[in-house]
């Protein structure tokens, strides 16, 4: 019996001994412990959509949200609302009174316009150009400041001719009117449909319109009727 206590007491301190060995010591630091490295978390935008031009709809894209970028496709022939077609323009009076717009026919397919709008000034160089829209053929003023020098804006009624040549366009839809925009804005808008024509002057009709005289006496003179027969087939959307 003393030899098994023996043993078992020679058992135990050898292992406290172990034990002791293998200590942590009391100025040691501990071992950190490492924890996997957690997945980013995933960004959620907002489900809206935005409309483009070519009637086709484009997303949030993550992490930024911002809208994708929509298809580049270009405007359909005869339709070229992005299309930028220069004017030639003239300064014809610094001095005008009031906004004033003038439409002359020249040829079915042709007008000259006086305008008679604020511009920017003195330093801004004022462009025209014309694009198309479903009905009407839009004319556009720009007032462009010049880069790198600082000058005041000051708004001063101006003058301007122009003519527009639509001849590109018009045999893919009935334009039946002209606006104008000035400042991004429609400032003006003329309606061929009741505009006169015919007199000593002989005024014409844009394309598609007829002259519908008064009378059949010499120099009658008449309004301006749309003729839908003209076009034969859909119009393009």
């Amino acid at each position: 019996m003393k030899s098994v206590i023996f043993v078992f007491a020679v058992l135990l301190s050898a292992g406290l001994l172990l034990a002791g060995c293998v200590a942590t010591p009391p100025n040691a630091s501990p071992t950190p412990t490492v924890y996997p490295t957690a997945s980013p978390t995933a960004v959620a935008c907002t489900a809206d959509a935005k409309l483009c031009s070519d009637g086709s709809y484009v997303g949030r894209v993550p992490p930024s949200c911002e809208f994708a970028q929509c298809p580049s496709a270009s405007p359909a022939p005869g339709f070229p609302e992005k299309v930028k077609n220069p004017l030639n323009l003239s300064q014809i009076e610094i001095n005008a009174t009031g906004e004033e717009y003038y439409l002359r026919v020249l040829s079915p397919t042709s007008f000259e316009l006086t305008a008679s709008l604020f511009a920017s000034t003195p330093c801004a160089e004022t462009v025209a150009y014309w694009n198309s829209g479903f009905e009407e053929i839009r004319i556009y003023f720009e007032h462009t400041q010049p880069t790198g020098i600082y000058c005041p804006q000051v708004l001063k009624l101006r003058t301007y001719r122009t003519t527009a040549d639509y001849s590109s366009v018009v045999l893919l839809r009935p334009f039946k009117k002209v606006q104008v925009y000035n400042f991004g804005q429609v400032v003006w808008e003329k309606n061929f449909e009741g505009m006169f024509c015919g007199g000593i002057a002989a005024f014409q009709c844009p394309y598609a319109f007829d002259c519908k005289l008064d009378g059949d006496y010499p120099d009658a003179g008449g309004k301006c009727v749309f003729n839908a027969s003209v076009y034969s087939g859909p119009r393009p959307a």
